[in-house]
């Protein structure tokens, strides 16, 4: 296995069979998909944050039946493109 170095955060190669594909994958470090994915120890979301959240989503949605993928969609781009809180 080949290790790519000097790479900044969030970005590197995918190697897929014969080809080689460059990513950049940067998310603001304070919001919910970067807490998710993110792989750095110590950053990582415990199983009680991530109900915590989606909790709060239900919440929103609670007079629905049923909340679409749509809603849950537009929810967390509200959170992701929310400006941080002074």
């Amino acid at each position: 296995m080949t290790v790519c170095w000097l790479a900044d955060e969030g970005s590197g190669l995918i190697f897929a069979e014969n080809v080689i594909v460059p990513f950049v994958n940067r998310f603001p470090r304070d919001s919910y998909l970067y807490k998710l994915m993110s792989t750095k120890f110590g950053e990582e979301m415990t199983r009680v944050e991530i109900d915590k959240i989606i909790d709060e989503i239900m919440k929103e949605h609670e007079e629905d039946q049923t909340i679409t993928d749509h809603q849950i969609d537009m929810t967390l781009k509200k959170m992701y493109y929310a400006k941080p809180e002074d």
